[in-house]
């Protein structure tokens, strides 16, 4: 039986387009492209790859085979501007939306949240707070510290929709701990929406269990994969701390300031270009360049590495 499919066009304001392919029996399962063609058409990839990851999370779930996915759409919905507030882009409500959840799909989809929530714990676990506060260049929340929130803020905010939400003013400020606090009760008051079969509206879009729980899954996994980019090699030069050489042997005492990442300091480790171990030590590592440069100024005659040009 093919896996039934519904595609949304989520962000069409964006300029390279941001199409989806939710595959709708499968809790945050889904494929996402610049057109709808590419959704559909990398849709059966997302399942194999979902499917995996299920295996790896819990080997002995049924799960059913990974070769020869075929698929069916069932449903295409365009967003649009809401007639009662323009400013408010109205998202998928699908009939699908509509079913109840049974036991088995929420014990699932709740399984699910809290092992991506443990995958972004691990990518959180090794920053400080000034890391996480660090502005992050074109980052429309500011840091991931924002970004955190904005997990957090919409996730309580879907909550809200079947008036289960908690009072914003009440959440801690620390955007992990803030994370924390709405991701457990987003697991406790889960089940209340086991059998729920109520339909909200807000600014003309529809709301129901099945769909908080649909878009809850999809915003974790997708926020979790751009912090994890951030993270990476490719993302290191927006979210990367500073380390400081000082060479105490070289004309005028300097001392040259690194991104941490930089082949020539590979986080404090490196040997400085024309000079031996006796010639120098690293200092750091430090959260922003400001702090380095400080530090730089302290040392000797500050000066920024030629090949990683941190700023």
């Amino acid at each position: 039986m093919p896996y039934r499919l519904a595609t949304e066009d989520i962000e069409p304001n964006r300029r390279n387009g941001a199409w989806l392919a939710w595959a709708l029996d499968l809790p945050a399962c889904y494929a996402a492209a610049p057109t709808q063609a590419d959704a559909l058409a990398q849709a059966p990839a997302a399942i194999a790859a979902y499917l995996a990851w299920l295996a790896h999370q819990d080997p002995s779930l049924p799960l059913p085979p990974q070769h020869a996915i075929e698929t069916q759409l069932v449903e295409t919905f365009r967003a649009h501007p809401s007639a009662d507030d323009p400013a408010y882009l109205v998202n998928a409500f699908y009939d699908d939306d509509r079913r109840p959840l049974g036991l088995g799909e929420l014990t699932l989809a709740r399984r699910v949240l809290e092992w991506s929530h443990q995958e972004l714990l691990a990518l959180l676990q090794p920053l400080s707070a000034s890391r996480l506060s660090q502005p992050i260049s074109g980052e429309v929340r500011g840091s991931l510290g924002g970004i955190i929130e904005h997990v957090a803020g919409a996730e309580n905010w879907y909550l809200g929709m079947l008036g289960l939400g908690l009072d914003r003013a009440s959440l801690p400020a620390a955007p992990v701990a803030h994370l924390e606090r709405v991701r457990a009760h987003t697991l406790a008051s889960w089940w209340d929406l086991l059998g729920d079969t109520r339909v909200t509206t807000c600014c003309g879009e529809g709301w129901s269990a099945r769909k908080i729980v649909r878009r809850a899954l999809w915003h974790q996994r997708a926020h979790t994969v751009q912090i994890q980019r951030l993270c990476s090699d490719k993302g290191r030069e927006d979210t990367m701390t500073y380390y400081v050489y000082e060479n105490w042997r070289a004309h005028g005492h300097t001392a040259r300031i690194h991104f941490a990442h930089c082949s020539h300091c590979s986080d404090g480790k490196g040997t400085h270009p024309g000079s031996g171990s006796d010639n120098g030590c690293w200092h750091g590592p430090f959260p922003t360049f400001a702090e380095a440069l400080d530090e730089a100024r302290t040392r000797g005659k500050a000066s920024r590495c030629k090949h990683c040009r941190p700023e």
